[in-house]
C-alpha cells in the first residue's frame, strides 16, 4: 500500500515538479537585440528537453482546497517540497521529498507529514518513508517495463510540455537573469483543451479519486518559464492557479502555487543508494 500511494505522489510530483536584474530598454535586451518568437522558443525548449541527459531540479508546491459535499464542509491544505537528480542516459534517479497535509472537517483536524527518499537504478526502486515517531524501513522492488516507462516519461516530461506549450497562449515577456543565467521569460496560459490533455497524460485525474475531470477545477492556470538563452533549458518555472468547481454535488474553491528550479543540465551526476537500501529485502 505504501509503495502504491508513494508512486502516485511521485508521479504527480515529477509531472508537477517540472513546471517556473537589471532591465535595459524595459525588457532586458541589449541595444539592437530582439526577443525570439513564441514558435522559436517552443522549438528550442522541445529540442533541449529531447536531448536532456542529466539534471537537477527542486520544487515547492502549496495547495489549498475548500470542499463542500452533502452538506459537509472541509478544508485540505497540502505542501510538497523536494529535490530530484536524474541521469536519463543511465536510467538512474534520486529524489528527496516532504509531503505535509492537513484535513479539517466537522470540527476535527487530521495532519500527516511524510519524508520520502527514493532511488531508481536500472529496473529497481529503493524507497523509504518516515513519519513523525514512525521511522520507515527501506523497501526494494523490481519495476515492470510499464512502471519504468511511466516514471521516466514523467521525469522527462517532453511530450507533456510540448503539448502544453503548443496548445497555449504564449507571450515572450523579456530577458532576465536567474541564478546568474540570462533567460527569456515567457508566460503560458493553456487553453481548457490543452490543459485537459496535459492532465490526462499525467494521470492526475485518476489520482484524485473524484467523480469529475481534475482539469475542470482550474479556473485560471498561468505558467511562467525562464528559458536559458544559450541552451533553451528551463531554469525556473512558476505556476499560479485558482480552483473552482460546482459539479456532481461538490463545491470546490482554492488555489495552487508552485516554484521549480533546474540546474546542472548535462553535468555528471553520481547516484549511489546507501548500503541499507541495497541490502533491503
Amino acid at each position: 500500500m505504501l509503495r502504491k500511494s508513494s508512486k502516485l505522489v511521485i508521479s504527480s510530483c515529477l509531472v508537477l515538479v517540472m513546471l517556473f536584474t537589471v532591465v535595459a530598454c524595459s525588457n532586458g535586451l541589449a541595444p539592437g537585440e530582439e526577443l525570439p518568437s513564441a514558435e522559436e522558443l517552443i522549438a528550442g525548449v522541445i529540442e533541449a528537453q529531447d536531448n536532456l541527459t542529466t539534471g537537477r531540479q527542486d520544487f515547492d508546491i502549496d495547495m489549498t482546497m475548500n470542499v463542500t459535499y452533502s452538506g459537509m464542509t472541509g478544508k485540505l491544505t497540502m505542501s510538497m517540497s523536494g529535490e530530484v537528480a536524474a541521469d536519463f542516459l543511465n536510467r538512474e534517479m534520486q529524489m528527496e521529498m516532504n509531503v505535509s497535509q492537513k484535513v479539517s472537517a466537522e470540527g476535527q483536524t487530521q495532519s500527516q507529514d511524510i519524508d520520502m527518499l527514493m532511488y531508481i537504478i536500472d529496473d529497481m526502486s529503493y524507497m523509504k518513508a518516515d513519519m513523525p515517531g514512525e521511522p520507515g524501513e527501506w523497501e526494494k522492488a523490481s519495476l515492470s517495463a510499464i512502471e519504468l516507462e511511466d516514471i521516466w516519461e514523467a521525469a522527462n516530461y517532453i511530450s507533456a510540455y510540448a503539448d502544453l506549450l503548443e496548445g497555449s497562449d504564449i507571450t515572450v515577456l523579456k530577458v532576465q537573469k536567474v541564478n546568474g543565467v540570462s533567460c527569456y521569460v515567457i508566460e503560458v496560459r493553456p487553453s481548457k483543451a490543452s490543459l485537459a490533455d496535459f492532465v490526462e497524460q499525467q494521470q492526475l485525474a485518476a489520482d484524485t479519486g473524484l467523480p469529475f475531470d481534475y482539469s475542470d477545477m482550474f479556473q485560471s492556470f498561468t505558467v511562467k518559464y525562464w528559458v536559458a538563452k544559450d541552451s533553451y533549458d528551463i531554469t525556473k518555472a512558476t505556476v499560479e492557479a485558482t480552483l473552482e468547481l460546482n459539479e456532481a454535488g461538490y463545491e470546490i474553491s482554492g488555489s495552487m502555487n508552485m516554484t521549480a528550479n533546474g540546474w546542472d543540465y548535462g553535468k555528471a551526476i553520481s547516484i549511489e543508494p546507501p548500503a541499507a537500501a541495497l541490502n533491503a529485502e
